[in-house]
């Protein structure tokens, strides 16, 4: 339990590298759901490696346009 808060705390920390209002102006999306999705995703990928600056996560985002929203 306490490792699983001190990553919470430390995702905290960092901020997010895009924000729910990229994903709106970006994807042209209402609020919702899909939004969340999207964010955690953006997350996913930078922890794992593959989203490493603000830069990057902005230019998949804009990967996304040309697929269905869920």
């Amino acid at each position: 339990l306490l490792a699983l808060q001190s990553e919470i705390d430390a995702r905290t920390a960092r901020g997010r590298l895009i924000t729910g209002r990229d994903v709106i102006e970006i994807l042209g999306c209402a609020p919702g759901p899909y939004i969340g999705t999207v964010l955690s995703q953006a997350e996913e990928r930078r922890d794992s490696g593959e989203l490493q600056n603000r830069a990057e996560a902005l230019e998949w985002l804009r990967s996304l346009i040309d697929r269905p929203l869920p």
